[in-house]
C-alpha cells in the first residue's frame, strides 16, 4: 500500500486533488499547477524511459514496482524498452515488465501480455494471468483455462482471479473444481471468481462451499450467493449459514439474504431479529425495513 502511494504520487501518478496536494500551502510558487499538470502526463522522454527500464530489476520490490507502473502508463513509447525486458534472462525483471504491460490498459499491450503464461519462470507466468485479468482480456480465456493445470499453485490462483475479472459466464465450469482445491486460498478465489460471475449455476457448489472447513471460505460462499442471479429459491448453504456458531458468517448470511426476493426470506430474517449478536439484528431489521419500503 505505501508502495502504490508512492507510486501513485511520481511522474504521470501524480492524481492529487484539492488542498491536499503537495505543495498547496499558501506560498506555493505560482507556476506549480503548470508543473503538475505537466507530470499527469505519460512519460516518454527517452532518457527518462531508460532510467526507469535500468530499475525494472531492482533489488528493491517497490522501486521496481513504482518503475514498472510508470513504463505501463508509458505505453505505447515504452514498447520497446518493455519488449527488451521480457528477453532478459533475470526473471525478476521479466516479471516487473509484466506488471507494466498490466497497466498499459491498451489492446496491443493484451496481446503481448498472453504468451508469457508459458514464462518458465512461475512469477512471471502468475503475473502474466494477472495483467490479462487486470486489461480483462476476454480473448486470453482459453489461455487461461489452460493456466488452471500449472504445476504452479500461484499461476493457478492468478488465473481463478482472473477469469472472475473478466467476468465471461464460460469460465463457470472451469471454476467450480477450484471450490474443492485442497488450498484454502484457492477456494477463496474460486468464490469470489464466481461470485463475480453471478452465474446460477453456480449455486449448488457454492451453497456446499457455505460449509467449508474453513472459516474464510464459508464466508465467501455465502457472500457470492448474494451475487447470483435467477435462483428459484434460498441456497441451502445460505439458509444454513444462518445457524452457524461463526458470528461473522452469521452477518454475511444476512446481508447476502436481503438479496433475495423470496417470501421465505422474511420468516429468515426475523429468525435472525433473535440472534445473540447485535450487528446480525441490526442488519436482519434493516434487511426488513428495506423489504417493507420496496
Amino acid at each position: 500500500m505505501v508502495c502504490d502511494e508512492i507510486g501513485d504520487s511520481f511522474g504521470n501518478f501524480w492524481w492529487g486533488t484539492g488542498d491536499s496536494n503537495v505543495g498547496s500551502l499558501s506560498d506555493r510558487p505560482a507556476g506549480l499547477r503548470a508543473v503538475r499538470d505537466s507530470l499527469r502526463r505519460p512519460t516518454t522522454d527517452p532518457a527518462a524511459l531508460r532510467l526507469l527500464s535500468s530499475h525494472l530489476g531492482d533489488p528493491n520490490t517497490c522501486v521496481r514496482r513504482v518503475a514498472a507502473k510508470t513504463l505501463g502508463q508509458a505505453w505505447p513509447a515504452s514498447r520497446a524498452i518493455l519488449g527488451a525486458a521480457l528477453q532478459s534472462a533475470e526473471p525478476k525483471v521479466r516479471e516487473a515488465a509484466t506488471l507494466a504491460l498490466g497497466t498499459a490498459d491498451d489492446s496491443s499491450s493484451r496481446l503481448v501480455v498472453e504468451p508469457l503464461l508459458g514464462d518458465r519462470d512461475g512469477a512471471v507466468a502468475a503475473m502474466a494471468a494477472w495483467a490479462l485479468g487486470e486489461l480483462e482480456a476476454g480473448h486470453a480465456l482459453p489461455a487461461l483455462r489452460r493456466a488452471l493445470d500449472h504445476p504452479d499453485r500461484k499461476v493457478r490462483q492468478s488465473a481463478i482471479w482472473a477469469m472472475g475479472r473478466i467476468e465471461d459466464t464460460t469460465a463457470v465450469t472451469w471454476l467450480l473444481p477450484g471450490l474443492a482445491d485442497g488450498d484454502p486460498v484457492t477456494r477463496v478465489l474460486t468464490a469470489e471468481a464466481l461470485g463475480s460471475l453471478e452465474d446460477p449455476r453456480a449455486g449448488a457448489a457454492l451453497s456446499r462451499a457455505a460449509a467449508d472447513p474453513s472459516a474464510l471460505v464459508r464466508r465467501a460462499a455465502v457472500h457470492a450467493l448474494a451475487s447470483l442471479h435467477g435462483l428459484e429459491q434460498v441456497p441451502e448453504g445460505l439458509v444454513s449459514a444462518l445457524g452457524s456458531d461463526d458470528v461473522e458468517l452469521r452477518r454475511v448470511a444476512v446481508h447476502a439474504l436481503a438479496e433475495f426476493e423470496q417470501a421465505e426470506v422474511e420468516g429468515l430474517l426475523l429468525r435472525a431479529l433473535k440472534d445473540p449478536d447485535a450487528e446480525v439484528r441490526q442488519a436482519a431489521a434493516e434487511a426488513l425495513g428495506d423489504r417493507h419500503h420496496r
